[in-house]
């Protein structure tokens, strides 16, 4: 029987491993509709797309701070598991 901590691990995985492929998939058809209709180059279209997957990512945790600030005040957690926790709150939302 697993602990309470174990499930909410397995959720987490899951929630994570839904969220990269959901997000591959979201940029593949970005990526290809801008190649498609030719708006930029496959080359350009990528660098763009990687540019700004990388910049959500950072974004994310900005929006997790902000929750973690405002909205949750639990003393006892470790702080970057928090903000951790968040962020994968967030995404899944």
């Amino acid at each position: 029987m697993l602990s309470v901590f174990g499930y909410v691990i397995i959720i987490i995985a899951l929630a994570l491993l839904y969220d990269f492929f959901n997000g591959a998939n979201d940029s593949a058809n970005s990526i290809a509709t801008v190649i498609a209709t030719k708006a930029l180059t496959p080359l350009k279209a990528l660098a763009l797309a990687s540019l700004l997957n990388l910049t959500g990512a950072f974004a994310i945790t900005a929006v997790a701070r902000l929750l973690e600030k405002g909205l949750f005040h639990y003393q006892s957690w470790n702080r970057r598991l928090h903000s951790w926790f968040l962020s994968v709150v967030y995404l899944v939302r």
